[in-house]
């Protein structure tokens, strides 16, 4: 009987480790598909990004000059790319190892900040 009581209880202790380290990698899994879903995030809105700076610096030389057209169009750039910013900056706080992207975020920042 006192056999039994202690096989039971190493059954128990084996399953519960078991279900424990079942937890864990659920857990792990689950936080690299956020790391992965993330970082696509990122890609997308700095390529998103880039594609308004490059236009952005073809309207900020016309509305230097004048053109009322580019001046809407340069306030709306101005408001996207602060959205887009806003976005990034808290995508690059849940991201452990996104140096690649913050790097090639802070050189388009610098086009956007001189575009002559």
């Amino acid at each position: 009987m006192f056999k039994l009581r202690q096989v039971v209880i190493v059954c128990l202790i084996l399953i519960f480790s078991m279900l424990c380290v079942k937890i864990t990698w659920n857990f792990i899994d689950e936080k690299k598909q956020q790391r992965t879903t993330a970082d696509q995030e990122i890609s997308l809105l700095l390529s998103e990004y880039e594609n308004n700076i490059h236009n952005y610096v073809k309207v900020y030389k016309k509305a230097l000059n004048g053109d009322r057209t580019s001046l809407k169009k340069y306030s709306s750039f101005m408001l996207k790319n602060a959205e887009i910013e806003q976005r990034l900056n808290h995508l690059f706080l849940q991201t452990e190892n996104g140096d690649y992207h913050k790097n090639q975020f802070k050189k388009l920042q610098n086009k956007f900040l001189n575009p002559n």
